[in-house]
């Protein structure tokens, strides 16, 4: 990553673009605006770490008040039977929640993370355990078929390495995961940014040399298999003048979720 040259072009780089060969399937996305609004009504978490036996609060540095929205909205709007997870932390505490809160433990989740007891022990309780599988591996090491059981309203969650290389998971999950998925089946992959470019700070500051966005954004290009089911970032962007006051938790801080969905 050659910063030098990233600095002198920053403003071909970041400036405002349209997308070109991208369905940004608008009108759904207004529609799960507007289920949002219900789903802010009823949600039980705070921003604090609180008594009521909650794992997820929204004051958290991964996965925070938009996303954390986003998500709660998916959960109530779909209500999946299955939830797969590549990678996991906040947003598994948030499903785990959900589930437990809200819909009577219908969902049966299975974790695939390396180093569970650095995430997820702190995260399951023994009555989880119930409906929980936990694969300590790799995702490239786990066997693909796992990911067929999903079905209609079941979802994908990825957030993983970021990064597209020889034998990582992203090439993994792109190239051997994303067509075999059943029709119906909801994704969900994390720090996509809208227009498909990471923030600034992020390279410059943070020193971050992720590829996975442009890898997403190739994958969606004129492609009529997976749709754009909710943009969080391209959605708070549009809709802030008309939502903000009736989502505010939405529009706190800047969300990274992109949801797809398998149409064919």
């Amino acid at each position: 990553m050659d910063l030098h040259d990233l600095e002198s072009r920053q403003e071909q780089i970041w400036s405002a673009k349209s997308l070109k060969g991208v369905n940004m399937n608008e009108a759904q996305q207004r529609l799960l605006m507007e289920d949002m609004v219900e789903a802010a009504k009823v949600i039980p978490f705070t921003s604090q770490p609180s008594q009521n036996n909650l794992r997820y609060y929204f004051d958290n540095k991964t996965y925070a008040h938009a996303d954390g929205m986003a998500l709660f909205n998916i959960l109530l709007k779909f209500k999946p039977k299955r939830v797969i997870e590549i990678g996991s932390g906040f947003s598994s505490a948030l499903m785990l929640d959900t589930n437990d809160k809200i819909l009577n433990n219908s969902i049966h989740f299975t974790f695939i993370e390396p180093n569970p007891d650095i995430s997820l022990k702190r995260l399951l309780r023994q009555e989880d355990y119930k409906n929980t599988d936990v694969k300590k591996q790799l995702v490239q090491e786990v066997d693909p078929q796992i990911f067929t059981t999903l079905q209609e309203n079941d979802i994908l969650m990825i957030d993983n390495s970021h990064v597209s290389k020889t034998g990582s998971d992203v090439n993994y999950l792109m190239a051997e995961v994303l067509p075999i998925l059943n029709k119906g089946v909801i994704i969900h992959i994390h720090d996509i940014f809208y227009p498909f470019e990471y923030p600034k700070e992020w390279l410059f500051e943070h020193k971050l040399n992720w590829n996975e966005i442009y890898t997403v954004h190739n994958f969606l290009l004129f492609n009529n298999t997976f749709e754009i089911l909710f943009f969080s970032d391209f959605v708070q962007q549009q809709t802030k003048a008309q939502y903000a006051d009736k989502a505010p938790l939405f529009f706190k801080d800047r969300p990274s979720s992109l949801w797809l969905r398998k149409v064919q």
